[in-house]
């Protein structure tokens, strides 16, 4: 909502800038990983910074604490907004949620990935186009951070045409379903 809804209308172009953010990112991330045979982070990230790696681990793990917690705090928030559950339950319910899909590794968050989506944008769905794309910008770049984190679910994409179409529907799913939520406010 913040990158999107406070624009109208105009929040279209804050969507679009984020699809082809992540379009272009995760294309260019899954065919690195394809390339070099590096479906797992440690690997992948050697790949992309050779020596300066480390350098990525010390700011990545903060970062995904700060992202975990945030996600938590928005999910608690909605939670409570929507379904009058108490934000802590709703923030512990999250994170642990987050929590026991990684410990249960490829196949829970494979099979998660869509259920949860799509559950996302049912339960969301009830200035200016430059300021809008900026922000759309700004949304795709904070969140970039999590395409190291999916790597080790890409190994099954070993020819080029299936990674260009899994990393378009990664990105054009949650659009379409922005443009509609967007339309709706």
């Amino acid at each position: 909502m913040e990158y999107a809804g406070k624009y109208g209308v105009n929040g279209i172009y804050s969507i679009i800038m984020v699809t082809l953010g992540f379009w272009i990112a995760t294309t260019l991330s899954f065919e690195l990983a394809r390339v070099f045979k590096a479906f797992d982070y440690k690997t992948w990230i050697k790949q992309l910074l050779w020596k300066f790696w480390p350098a990525f681990d010390i700011t990545y793990i903060p970062l995904a604490v700060i992202i975990i917690a945030v996600v938590g705090s928005a999910a608690a928030n909605i939670l409570e907004d929507m379904f009058n559950i108490p934000y802590m339950i709703g923030a512990i319910t999250i994170i642990l949620a987050v929590g026991i899909l990684h410990f249960y590794g490829r196949r829970a968050i494979e099979s998660f990935e869509t259920i949860g989506t799509v559950m996302l944008y049912i339960i969301l769905a009830p200035g200016m186009p430059i300021q809008a794309m900026i922000s759309g910008i700004q949304y795709f770049a904070y969140n970039l951070g999590v395409i190291p984190a999916v790597l080790f679910v890409l190994d099954r994409l070993v020819r080029r045409e299936k990674r260009l179409n899994h990393s378009w529907n990664l990105c054009f799913g949650p659009c379409y379903a922005g443009i509609h939520t967007n339309m709706a406010l």
